[in-house]
């Protein structure tokens, strides 16, 4: 470990902190900016996944393109604090002053609702919903359906976790889905699904703790990373050379899935296969572009953008599904460019190319930080709509946001800028539009105003305490 190596250390965790004033800053100042808030937590924990890897690895090699991290270790630190500024600057001009009284999140729960909670319900099964997609039905397009449910709804488990203190149901729902989605989860090796869901559900009940608690459980929750970094490395080495027939019950292939993964965490150290679980936390395909471009790899500047854009927003409705991805995995754009950095790339396993890998590989540092604008931008205008448009049925709002935050944690770290905006302006249209309409079929009672007086909501008009209802004797 020469002094490269520790000046990357150093920045990493510079990076880290100055990632995490931006957030503080989110928390205080823009409470309101929930989708860019959602960027930011994503963000700002890339320097310290990357951190961890190479502490534990004891290498500043990226993983499959072999760049290496020490020989440029402030553009790699600076690299994973643009798209956080981007946020905060978008953030900053949507943000006026700041506004006193409930928040869109209490106004929703202030008061009861059935349509909400059957919408809650709903979110919860979101992991049965991707099993759901893959069992065959013959009925045409359904399938297709069950699986984009599931992808917009994989981040709403945090909103169930919200209001657990006010709708039960929901919360019993999503411990049953998970009991049976789980399951098939650790059978199959689908540790996404095994994981995140239940980390998204106690991080939404994490956000209404009082402070003792939340310090105490976020102790807790760091001291129980390791064992689940752990264990998604070892089921990632057991789940390749697996094998078991299709009969027996789910609790057999379960158990047999048991014991290849006791046996596979016997076979490496532990601490290589904390390495391997942290690891997976990082798209590497930005890393090995903020390592190599503009040296090894030339800037590709903007002049194939609108051919991107016009082969992206392409229909592929009567186009076989697998064809279109091969089919864009040989262009020069889009995931396609990962091949450049030394990636191999093929429709059984295909490597992300995230917004910030999209923009650096165009012009560095101002396309990178371009690209981030321009997508926060998108979901600022998205979210400022939104609670426009539904002022008077917060718990419509809530939950529109939610299913657009799924954008902001998983699409931007997987795909380009072109691809994002498409997804976005998709996923606003379809949902607004849907609920609109259930709003309209709802009886009169139904579609009145949620939110409560404000003697109701513990908040009055001035910020302080509620001044106690008088009522006439």
């Amino acid at each position: 470990m020469n002094s490269q190596y520790w000046l990357l250390v150093l920045t990493l965790s510079a990076a880290a902190g100055f990632n995490g004033l931006i957030l503080w800053h989110f928390r205080r100042r823009m409470p309101e900016q929930i989708l860019l808030a959602t960027v930011v937590v994503v963000y700002c924990l890339q320097p310290l996944w990357i951190l961890s890897y190479v502490v534990l690895d004891g290498s500043a090699l990226v993983q499959e393109a072999g760049s290496d991290m020490s020989q440029s270790p402030f553009r790699v630190a600076v690299g994973t604090t643009l798209i956080p500024i981007s946020a905060w600057v978008v953030g900053s001009l949507f943000s006026g002053r700041r506004r006193r009284g409930p928040s869109l999140l209490q106004q929703a729960l202030s008061r009861r609702d059935r349509v909400f909670e059957v919408i809650l319900c709903v979110f919860a099964t979101d992991t049965l919903l991707y099993y759901i997609a893959l069992t065959p039905t013959g009925v045409p397009f359904l399938n297709a359906v069950f699986s984009y449910l599931h992808i917009s709804f994989f981040l709403t488990p945090v909103l169930v976790g919200l209001a657990w203190r006010h709708y039960r149901l929901p919360v019993l729902v999503f411990l049953a889905a998970m009991s049976i989605g789980g399951m098939m989860a650790f059978t199959g090796g689908a540790r996404s699904l095994l994981f995140l869901p239940m980390a998204f559900f106690l991080t939404g009940i994490w956000l209404t703790l009082k402070l003792r608690a939340k310090v105490a459980s976020l102790v807790a929750g760091m001291v129980m990373a390791l064992p689940t970094f752990y264990l998604s490395a070892v089921m990632e080495v057991a789940r390749q050379d697996f094998k078991s027939d299709s009969g027996g019950s789910i609790l057999r292939i379960a158990g047999e899935m048991g014991d290849r993964v006791f046996k596979a965490g016997g076979d490496t150290r532990v601490i290589d296969q904390l390495a391997v679980g942290v690891g997976r936390m990082v798209p590497w395909t930005y890393v090995a572009a903020l390592c190599d471009s503009p040296e090894r790899v030339p800037y590709r500047g903007f002049g194939d953008l609108w051919e991107e854009f016009l082969y992206v927003n392409q229909s592929t409705l009567f186009r076989d599904s697998r064809e279109f991805l091969v089919d864009s995995l040989e262009q020069d754009f889009g995931l396609g460019t990962a091949r450049l950095y030394g990636y191999s790339i093929s429709a059984g396993g295909t490597v992300p190319f995230p917004v910030l890998a999209d923009g650096w590989s165009r012009f560095g540092f101002a396309g990178a930080f371009l690209f981030g604008f321009i997508l926060c931008g998108a979901w600022a205008v998205a979210e400022w709509g939104i609670r426009r448009g539904f002022a008077e049925q917060p718990h419509y709002a809530v939950a529109l946001i939610a299913i657009l935050a799924n954008s902001a944690f998983d699409k931007m770290a997987v795909y380009g800028l072109i691809y994002n905006l498409r997804y976005l302006f998709m996923q606003v249209c379809l949902w607004v539009v849907l609920t609109m309409l259930v709003r309209k079929l709802l009886p009169a009672s139904s579609r009145q105003r949620r939110t409560v007086p404000r003697e109701m909501t513990g908040v009055n008009q001035r910020g302080g305490p509620a001044e106690p209802l008088q009522t006439k004797a």
